[in-house]
Formats: structure tokens, C-alpha cells, sequence
């Protein structure tokens, strides 16, 4: 930042002025303070009983333009110099916006400042119209403080079933990513659900819960969190208190709530189920997610069909090969977005589609 008064180009004419202002103003306090004093000069504007009104009208008079020509000054000094005005601007500003000053505000406050600034900035009115994109832009928003995963990693291999069924799959499905936390808010619950109708019979379920070591070892963890070890196993098969039985079909659903406050928290997903050949298999987002590698190991008879849903092309990898499907997604994936995909044989016409399902969440 310059330092006011520092610029060598500055008008002196200005400068001039409000110094002349100032001297006269200083002069006229001065003749007021004179004229209002007793003594040699204050006598000679008075009368022998020792009173004047004209020479309190004076003095009174001279005080009152001094003091003016002295505001007048100040005001000048404000907001005739350029720099000045700028700088006091800037300071009224970053005022407005420091977090002091908006933590002071309600969230309807805030919401409503959100929507005129957006207003302003895009130069329109109404905005917050019913079906308007902004009405959808703040549901998204909530996102922004939530917690999300990151790193996520999916392996799931198809085979026909083990006694040579050709119309049943036998899955199995590995998920794992990292939880993180944004601000003091974490995720709470883990879900793996699917309706009764989208599996034939769901089979293992083991959910790996592990807490980063320097975390572990931190001085203020045992304190924060007694209970805890560093890697803990919740298996579905031993009925885990701990594990929700998902009752409207099969899935589990898993609180996180005891690892409350834990960054970087390292969650993996196992489960097998098998499934009609017939039905399509989907895999959905059920937090914001950042980073996706999915590998579909498959049947080298079948060709697979993938289906994206809330997804960016440009960011997206793909590399199909016989028996074997590679996604790579490098960035955000919102809840609700994600894959879809189902196989086809290769004597089948390409253009035969497989029923579709609701997809499982997890």
C-alpha cells in the first residue's frame, strides 16, 4: 500500500487551498479568543462600564467561522483527496466483509445477502424464481459444508454362479475410501443398501474401519476417544450391534458417530450377493466423493454396457477390455450421481437393453 502523500505527482493547488483554509480558520479561533479577553487590546472594543455587545458579537462571530473553516478543512482533507476517499472506502469495506462482522448476521441474513450479491453480480433481478437454476444452486450448496470422501476405490468381480448356473451371478463387491472432515463436522453413518428385488440373496458383509496412525498417536487421543482402537472389524455375518439390518431389503447401515471429530478416517466396504444375470447393477454416490477408480472384473462372454449419471466426460477414463472394465474419475461426484451398467452376450443383439433396477447406495 502507498503511503498517502507519497505520489510526486500529486496536484499542489489542493494541498495549497485547504492549507490556506486551515491558517484562516486558526486565526479567526485566535481573534475570537482575543476579542473575548480582557486586558490592553479587549478593552479598547468596550465601553468605560467594561461591556460590549458588539465586541461579544465579534467574537462570537470569529469562533464560529474558525470552527467552520476547520471542518470545512477536515471534510476537504476526506473526500477531496483522492487517495483518502479510496483508502477510508477500502477500510469500510473490509469491515463489511471481515468474518467478525458477517458472524453477526442470522442465516436467513446471510442467504439474503448471498442472493443480492449474486443479483448484482450477474446484473439480473428475481432470481429465486421457483424452477430458477438458483433455487437448485442452494440445495447444492449445503455440500460445501459437508463431509465427503475422498480417494474412493471400487473393485467389483462378476463370475456365473458356482454350481454353473449361467443365469445368476455370484459378486463380490470391495469398496474403500477416506472419510474427511470439513470443519468439526464428520460423517456420521455409513450405508450399503439394496431393495429386495435388485439381489437374490445377499451373502458376507464386513465393514474395516481404520483410524490414521499419526491421529492414533497424537497426545490428545485416548483422552478424546477411550473406547477406540486403531482398527476396528464390524461383521454382519456375527450380528454387530453396531450394524443396522437394512429390513426393506439387504444392506446394513453402520454409526460413525464414535469417531466423531477424526480426520482422514479409512472406511472399507465387503460384501458378496448374488444377482440374476438379467438385472442390471448400478452403484450410486451416497456423499459428495472426490477421486473414483472403479475395476469391473467380468465373464469374457459378456459384453458390459456403463451408464453415467452426474458425471463430466471430460474428466472421465475409460478402458473396456475383454473381461475387464476400468473407469477413472478424477473429479466430484455429487450424492445420487454415478454408474449403471449390465452385460449382453456376444451372440445378442447389441441393441437388446436388460431391465433396469434402482441402484444400491453406498
Amino acid at each position: 500500500m502507498k503511503l498517502i502523500g507519497s505520489n510526486k505527482n500529486d496536484n499542489t493547488k489542493p494541498k495549497q487551498v485547504l492549507l490556506f483554509v486551515i491558517l484562516a480558520g486558526l486565526l479567526s479561533l485566535l481573534v475570537s479568543i482575543w476579542l473575548d479577553s480582557p486586558g490592553l487590546f479587549g478593552t479598547l472594543l468596550t465601553g468605560p462600564d467594561g461591556k460590549s455587545h458588539a465586541a461579544s458579537f465579534v467574537g462570537k462571530l470569529f469562533e464560529h467561522f474558525g470552527v467552520a473553516l476547520l471542518i470545512a478543512a477536515f471534510v476537504g482533507v476526506m473526500f477531496e483527496s483522492e487517495r483518502y476517499s479510496k483508502y477510508f472506502l477500502q477500510r469500510l469495506a473490509n469491515t463489511i466483509v471481515k468474518n467478525e462482522y458477517l458472524a453477526k448476521f442470522s442465516a436467513s441474513e446471510l442467504e439474503g445477502l448471498q442472493k443480492t450479491l449474486v443479483e448484482t453480480r450477474f446484473k439480473l433481478d428475481h432470481i429465486d424464481v421457483e424452477q430458477g437454476f438458483y433455487r437448485y444452486f442452494n440445495r447444492l450448496y449445503q455440500y460445501i459444508a459437508s463431509p465427503y470422501r475422498e480417494g474412493t476405490r471400487a473393485t467389483i468381480s462378476i463370475k456365473y454362479s458356482h454350481d454353473g448356473d449361467k443365469r445368476v451371478f455370484d459378486i463380490e463387491d470391495s469398496l474403500s475410501f477416506i472419510c474427511r472432515k470439513v470443519g468439526d463436522c464428520t460423517k456420521d453413518e455409513l450405508k450399503w443398501n439394496a431393495e429386495k428385488d435388485e439381489i437374490i440373496e445377499m451373502g458376507a458383509f464386513k465393514v474395516t474401519v481404520s483410524i490414521p496412525n499419526d491421529a492414533f498417536k497424537a497426545a490428545t487421543f485416548a483422552d478424546a476417544h477411550p473406547n477406540l482402537t486403531r482398527e476396528a472389524v464390524f461383521d454382519g455375518t456375527n450380528q454387530y450391534e453396531e450394524l443396522e439390518q437394512y429390513t426393506a431389503g439387504h444392506g446394513y447401515t453402520l454409526s460413525l458417530k464414535k469417531y466423531s471429530g477424526i480426520d482422514r478416517l479409512h472406511v472399507k466396504v465387503q460384501t458378496s450377493y448374488s444377482s440374476s444375470v438379467d438385472r442390471g447393477l448400478s452403484w450410486t454416490m451416497s456423499d459428495p466423493s472426490q477421486g473414483i477408480l472403479l475395476t469391473i472384473n467380468h465373464p469374457v462372454d459378456l459384453k458390459i454396457q456403463v451408464d453415467k449419471f452426474g458425471v463430466n466426460p471430460d474428466e472421465l477414463t475409460e478402458e473396456p477390455k475383454s473381461g475387464v472394465y476400468t473407469l477413472e474419475y478424477d473429479s466430484w461426484l455429487l450424492p445420487d450421481s454415478g454408474f449403471a451398467f449390465h452385460f449382453l452376450r456376444d451372440e445378442e443383439d447389441n441393441d437388446k437393453r436388460t431391465k433396469s433396477i434402482k441402484p444400491p447406495t453406498g
